[in-house]
């Protein structure tokens, strides 16, 4: 079973990739495959938003369950840029704070907060 991947933020495809899965394969599977093959997301990352023709996909069901839903999958990277107001009502920046900013689909908003 051939799967593609496509890697959407701010509703243009940034990346695509496509595997090819045996029939006993799980989503979590695919999802270790599509992040060795892409590099810069994790499993666990692509699993939290992973669809196909609408439908939120759950890790442990067969691939072959969405057989119906075709061979195209999705998963959606969201860019948030967070500001701050101070108590003077003054808006403040992240980067200001001390934050450390990072562009969209480099890094995702856990491996910011850790590093």
């Amino acid at each position: 079973m051939t799967i593609l991947l496509e890697v959407e933020e701010q509703n243009q495809v940034i990346r695509s990739v496509e595997i090819e899965l045996g029939d006993d394969a799980t989503v979590e599977a695919a999802a270790m495959q599509f992040a060795a093959a892409l590099g810069f997301l994790e499993a666990e990352e692509i699993l939290e938003d992973l669809v196909a023709s609408g439908e939120q996909l759950q890790r442990h069901h067969k691939a072959s369950h969405y057989a119906h839903c075709g061979h195209r999958w999705t998963h959606r990277r969201v860019c948030i840029d967070l500001h701050f107001e101070a108590e003077e009502g003054k808006v403040v920046s992240g980067t200001s704070l001390g934050l450390r900013p990072f562009p969209c689909g480099r890094r995702s908003l856990r491996e910011s907060r850790t590093a």
